[in-house]
């Protein structure tokens, strides 16, 4: 069975990294190669820049680190379309 494509999201790969439970699982399968991993360098930067935040106590090699090992497993693409998926919440932009 080939293994099932996903792009790999910037905070289930930081929850991957920093809290046990399911996004964990997702790094596993893809080092299983049950799964295939997309990523783009931009999402790789942000995960970088959210790793080295003061709350999560990780120096900037240790980021660099778990970035570099994600770019390992990932395959990283530069996409040439932008799809506007998520719609802005109208609840979120009215003010009270």
């Amino acid at each position: 069975m080939s293994p099932r494509w996903i792009v790999l999201d910037s905070n289930v790969a930081i929850s991957s990294f920093l809290f046990e439970g399911p996004p964990e699982g997702i790094l596993h399968f893809a080092l299983e190669e049950v799964v295939r991993c997309f990523m783009s360098l931009p999402m790789l930067d942000e995960i970088r820049d959210v790793l080295q935040r003061p709350e999560f106590g990780l120096s900037s090699e240790q980021a660099l680190t778990l970035v570099e090992e994600l770019y390992s497993l990932c395959e990283v693409v530069s996409p040439t379309r932008r799809f506007q998926v998520i719609k802005a919440d109208p609840l979120m932009t009215t003010r009270f």
